[in-house]
């Protein structure tokens, strides 16, 4: 299989479609308000009077159904300009219907799947946001490649202690991971480091574990997240 791309609404465009298709890889996309495709084809035998039908005219037909999965073209003109049939699954959430188009066709991925691929692109922009105003690297130092790499996997080094160091605190604690602040369990993180560093390359292996489990207490009773605030 080839690449999976999982992009917001601000990324939709048929050509973009086309070209990903062309290349043998996927795509993963809510499917766009304005957007009425034509079913074509569906998943099961009971689903074929949807066929020919407009997603509009489909829906009030779904009183008694929490899944949708069939096969679309999104053009509504009568000659599309782009008549590639994908794939389109809808999941029905709190009395709303939200639907993504894809090009994986695999029944293996089941539209809870998809959903869940889909919301994997949330991770990608938080893990972005905690390299941008967590850990400073918006803001580089260095004018030269070695030094920009060094910047770079440093940040890096220390977004993944600061994930293992939460997710102990989490282990630990049995309070679920969206209960820490990433931003505040780096800031412990880096005061820990900062204190005990020139203590640390003469640790034994008992005294660093011991420094470590100090650190996830730490983040235990100081890294969680402000309840009044947005999520950090």
């Amino acid at each position: 299989m080839g690449y999976t791309d999982l992009f917001d609404l601000g990324y939709w465009a048929f050509g973009l479609f086309e070209r990903i298709c062309a290349a043998g890889s996927f795509f993963v996309s809510r499917l766009k308000s304005g957007c009425d495709p034509l079913i074509v084809a569906v998943a099961q035998s009971e689903w074929t009077h949807l066929i020919g039908k407009r997603l509009s005219e489909v829906i009030p037909l779904l009183a008694d159904q929490t899944e949708l999965d069939v096969t679309v073209q999104l053009s509504k003109a009568k000659k599309p300009r782009w008549t590639r049939s994908l794939r389109l699954v809808g999941l029905l959430h709190e009395g709303v219907w939200r639907f993504w188009v894809t090009n994986l066709f695999d029944s293996a991925f089941t539209p809870l799947l998809i959903f869940d691929l889909y919301r994997q692109r949330w991770l990608v922009e938080l893990f972005f946001n905690h390299l941008k105003h967590g850990l400073h690297v918006e803001h580089l130092c260095c004018r030269n490649e070695n030094g920009l790499m060094v910047e770079i996997y440093s940040a890096l080094i220390l977004y993944l202690l600061t994930q293992i160091v939460i997710a102990l605190a989490a282990l630990q604690s049995g309070q679920p991971l969206e209960t820490f602040s990433f931003k505040r369990s780096c800031e412990l993180v880096k005061a820990f480091l900062l204190t005990h560093l020139s203590q640390l390359f003469r640790q034994t292996s008992t005294a660093l574990a011991t420094f470590f489990h100090q650190l996830v207490q730490a983040v235990i009773l100081m890294g969680h997240r402000d309840r009044r605030r947005s999520p950090a």
